[in-house]
């Protein structure tokens, strides 16, 4: 759980100091779900999409993945 939380706020903080900001991220949406995980899908300005998979242990929401397309 600490290392979760870590790094998260690594996420964030590298995220912020590289000039991004979340109201310029557009077009949220639902990439795909199953019984185990959804992943969302959100457009940023350069042209990337970021992939943000959330899982459900114990019917908790937790990210457990980012990645760039």
């Amino acid at each position: 759980d600490n290392f979760r939380k870590s790094f998260i706020k690594g996420f964030s903080n590298s995220f912020k100091s590289s000039g991004g900001n979340i109201s310029t991220a557009t077009n949220w949406r639902e990439q795909s779900k199953d019984a185990n995980a959804t992943v969302v899908a959100v457009d940023s300005p350069n042209g990337k999409t970021l992939l943000i998979t959330v899982t459900h242990p114990n019917g908790q929401q937790m990210v457990s993945g980012l990645d760039a397309k």
